[in-house]
């Protein structure tokens, strides 16, 4: 049996092969071994027969994040709350989600929560003209969901791509909202998504996102009620303001 990705490591641009009798395996990812290497799995181990349940669901790979420390950063500027006040974020609301900016003056740092209240991972992006740098900068590793309002199970959750879109969500709505970090899920974040949702998912993607937003779906049908809720090419969920309420 072949997928196209592997629970170990979590990458999804290299093959891992599986012998469905014995549950042998292996992965030819860099960041599986090193080198470009294949890692064989020992099913006298049984830890074939594990990366085998995996990859079919049976028994997702939990990743756990450990507490980071966020860069070198000073209080919100002036410049920056009103780049945030576009972003539909007050400076009140700024503060209680710990949002701060970058030393350089240049980037908005946001900080990801665990479910202890820790802070587990960051992303930082740019609101000047003039920085020539890449728009996001984030910490190193794999990047969990940015959950509003917080690691708790819920009815219903809303599925989307940025921290901003997060957070403009809950705010028009009230509901739990989680950021994917981009248009496509990835694997290792599913069991996450299944703890955090009890019921439904709302897939809530950019406009031009769609098939992306299918994907998804797919994948969750058999275990959540999944309802993908399609935008307008070029529009994203924070752009609707108090629309967002008629569409979930």
């Amino acid at each position: 049996m072949v997928f196209q990705f592997c629970p170990v490591c979590g990458c999804q641009r290299w093959k891992t092969y599986v012998n469905p009798q014995t549950g042998g395996w292996y992965c030819h990812a860099p960041e599986h071994s090193g080198g470009g290497k294949i890692d064989i799995g020992q099913p006298i181990a049984n830890r074939g027969q594990v990366v085998l349940s995996r990859l079919q669901g049976k028994d997702a790979c939990v990743v756990a994040w450990s507490e980071v420390s966020l860069p070198k950063w000073e209080p919100l500027s002036n410049r920056a709350i009103r780049y945030l006040a576009k972003r539909r974020i007050s400076r009140e609301q700024a503060t209680r989600l710990g949002i701060v900016e970058m030393e350089d003056r240049m980037r908005v740092i946001v900080p990801y929560y665990g479910r202890e209240g820790e802070i587990i991972y960051w992303t930082a992006r740019s609101y000047s003209n003039l920085e020539e740098g890449p728009k996001y900068l984030a910490a190193s590793g794999r990047h969990p969901l940015y959950v509003r309002p917080g690691w708790h199970q819920h009815d219903t959750l809303v599925l989307v791509e940025g921290v901003f879109d997060a957070i403009a969500v809950h705010q028009e709505t009230g509901m739990p909202v989680a950021a994917i970090g981009g248009k496509a899920l990835p694997r290792y974040l599913d069991q996450n998504v299944l703890d955090l949702s009890a019921r439904r998912l709302v897939v809530l993607l950019d406009g031009d996102a769609l098939a992306d937003a299918i994907k998804i779906k797919r994948r969750f049908t058999p275990r959540r009620q999944v309802d993908v809720v399609p935008l307008p090419v070029g529009q994203d969920p924070s752009d609707l303001g108090s629309k967002l309420k008629e569409l979930m």
